[in-house]
């Protein structure tokens, strides 16, 4: 399907939302939608699932936390709509980013109350502090990295 229909597609999508066909305008965007499509055409999919009120579609609930070095916000309601498509409401948790050591430690942290299902941790190389100069053989690197991983 080319460009060009699915932008048609994502229109009869908001049109049946319109008028309170939920699972129709749900259906619309599983049958367009690819993970192949560019980033922003998934944005778009996001953006029209969001508009459907929650709890209109029969779809099991689950909580997801999302804790990560940067930012994902731009990813979060992509993914809550790849979970509906695959039949998953997801009520998504996502902390302050650069706060996963604070949020993972603290047994009082809104993580520990929100009680998910699952929790997705998104780290970078920053995030591991490992000082191999640049150029070291394997040999005299391993332990470094073994007693930073």
């Amino acid at each position: 399907m080319n460009e060009e229909e699915k932008k048609k597609n994502l229109k009869e999508a908001k049109r049946s939302i319109e008028s309170g066909e939920y699972e129709k305008a749900l259906s619309g965007l599983n049958n367009i939608s690819t993970p192949e499509d560019e980033f922003l055409m998934q944005s778009k999919y996001a953006a029209i699932f969001k508009l459907i009120p929650l709890g209109s579609l029969s779809l099991k609930k689950i909580r997801l936390a999302i804790l990560a070095s940067s930012t994902v916000a731009h990813f979060s309601d992509v993914l809550r709509y790849w979970l509906a498509k695959e039949g998953l409401m997801a009520e998504i948790y996502e902390a302050e980013y650069n706060t996963i050591h604070q949020t993972v430690f603290n047994p009082d942290s809104v993580l520990y109350n929100f009680k998910p299902d699952i929790t997705m941790i998104f780290t970078n190389y920053r995030d591991v502090k490992c000082d191999i100069p640049p150029g070291s053989s394997f040999r005299p690197t391993s332990p470094t990295t073994r007693s930073s991983a």
